[in-house]
């Protein structure tokens, strides 16, 4: 692929890579506060809400990060010089789809295989941050 493509793309995936790392600090910051909240005495209807929200916030939580993982992949595979080709069948992924996907690892019909099979990653994979990403907080200082 040509160096101007490529530098598009990789402007899109850490774009996005900051942008979820952001929902990523929010989320978390706001379980904290849930977790707070819900040691605090209440009734059974606050304590039901407070359930949710946090329900509700590690689902979003979990597919960012899922989303992250496979920025990072992307990024990683433009370093080396694989970038845009699908990890399942081994064709060109088209160039429209990787602007609109930049993260995808798989053309349109590997992707359809893989969604009706299931994901393997585990559960675990999924929900844990990379080690190497460092959520910053510009809302703390230090004094």
């Amino acid at each position: 692929m040509e160096r101007e493509f490529l530098e598009k793309v990789r402007r899109k995936l850490e774009e996005e890579r900051r942008s979820i790392l952001e929902i990523y600090r929010k989320a978390s910051d706001t379980l904290k506060r849930v977790e707070e909240e819900r040691q605090e005495p209440g009734d059974t209807e606050d304590m039901g809400q407070l359930e949710q929200t946090k329900e509700t916030l590690s689902k979003i939580t979990t597919e960012e990060l899922r989303r992250l993982r496979e920025i990072e992949k992307a990024l990683e595979k433009i370093r080396e010089g694989t970038y845009g080709i699908c990890e399942m069948c081994g064709e060109e992924i088209p160039k429209g789809r990787l602007l609109v996907l930049p993260w995808t690892p798989y053309c349109v019909k590997c992707s359809e295989q893989v969604q009706s099979f299931g994901s393997y990653e585990s559960e675990e994979e999924i929900i844990t941050p990379p080690p190497d990403i460092e959520i910053k907080r510009d809302d703390i200082t230090e004094d």
